[in-house]
């Protein structure tokens, strides 16, 4: 009896969530983005994670007032909502949009990197605007393939996969045949951008300090790079103020390959403490609601 309830309360929710994709695909991109700052600014003043938000921040951020902090929590629920409702626009975005509306001066760097590498590991965050990333990267003519944390919920999945299948070569889920697809891909593959979000919590990641504190931390970017050879690239699309206005930025390429466990580990911490970088500089454009450092 649960379950049927549980199915039919998705199923409603699902129907609600489709009606509103429709609805912003109507109203374009920076309509969308407006409207879904107020969705995220509304589900952000009832929402039961910002305990797990102030308590990460008064963590990560002791020296700050009880003003800032909310200011930074404020500013999250803004991000968030914008990404969600531009998340289903994505695919509609095109040259001219991305010509005036993002700076991207730093992709040259990228293009000519991918001639000398024509496979790389691409690492972001739940930062700024990172659902973007793909089809930013996809005017440099590279199979793009994004892993990605399967949904349990089966209908919002497809939905999911759907969406941003129709912006890059193929989007993997991170379980067992995900996992056999990406080795296949990169073993295959004359040419591969292999898109992987790195900042969540696994259970049965490596302990990498994170902010001062050790984390479980996914290693899996380190063990492919030194399974394939493949070096790795930081990047992120920050937005600008509270806007449709980003920049792409491009970190320095990490080249060195790890040959070795001591070296993977390495890698993983150094991939941390970059993104500690990221947030320290935009505090409010990170997912501070996940429970990244659990008790």
């Amino acid at each position: 009896m649960k379950s049927i309830f549980s199915y039919i309360l998705n199923l409603i929710l699902f129907l609600v969530v489709v009606s509103l994709i429709m609805f912003l695909k109507l109203v374009g991109f920076k309509v969308s983005s407006f409207i879904g700052k107020y969705i995220g600014l509304l589900v952000g003043r009832f929402h039961k994670s910002n305990k797990v938000a102030y308590s990460n921040l008064k963590m990560v951020f002791p020296y700050k007032s009880e003003s800032e902090i909310k200011k930074i929590i404020r500013g999250m629920w803004i991000n968030l909502g914008r990404n969600f409702a531009e998340f289903p626009l994505v695919s509609s975005v095109d040259s001219q949009f991305i010509k005036n509306n993002i700076d991207n001066n730093d992709l040259e760097k990228l293009q000519n990197f991918l001639k000398q590498h024509p496979k790389i590991i691409l690492i972001s965050a739940h930062f700024g605007a990172w659902e973007l990333a793909p089809k930013v990267i996809e005017m440099l003519n590279m199979p793009i393939y994004l892993v990605y944390r399967h949904l349990n919920v089966n209908l919002f999945e497809r939905l999911v996969a759907f969406l941003r299948g129709k912006y890059v070569s193929g989007v993997i889920p991170k379980k067992v045949t995900g996992a056999r697809k990406l080795i296949n891909i990169l073993k295959e593959n004359e040419q591969a951008v292999l898109c992987m979000l790195m900042d969540q919590k696994m259970n049965n990641g490596v302990d990498a300090r994170f902010f001062g504190r050790l984390a479980k931390t996914s290693s899996s970017a380190a063990e492919l790079s030194k399974k394939f050879n493949i070096p790795i690239v930081m990047a992120n699309i920050k937005r600008i103020g509270d806007s449709t206005k980003y920049q792409v930025n491009i970190d320095p390429f990490i080249t060195t390959i790890p040959t070795n466990n001591e070296e993977v580990l390495r890698l993983t911490q150094q991939i941390n403490d970059m993104f500690e970088i990221w947030i320290k500089e935009s505090p409010e454009q990170w997912f501070w609601v996940h429970n990244r450092w659990p008790k």
